[in-house]
């Protein structure tokens, strides 16, 4: 099983509901945007923590922290 599956042009409007694209095993974060969007499965086992701060909504980007338990990777 992968740590962290990204996925990049996703073309997807943010649905009201993202339920339906969850993984189990996995948590989801998005950016979803009509011709554009981002997202990244981030495994249950993962310490993962979002940075909206830092991401502008004009654009298809997401930022995380990542905790690998020796490192904390942006």
């Amino acid at each position: 099983m992968p740590h962290l599956l990204f996925l990049t042009e996703t073309q997807i409007r943010c649905p009201p509901d993202a339920a339906y694209f969850n993984y189990p095993g996995y948590s989801l974060e998005h950016h979803f945007l009509q011709r554009a969007g981002v997202c990244v499965y981030v495994r249950n086992d993962i310490c993962c923590q979002r940075l909206r701060h830092l991401e502008d909504p004009l654009l298809s980007t997401l930022w995380l922290l990542v905790d690998t338990g020796m490192d904390k990777i942006v």
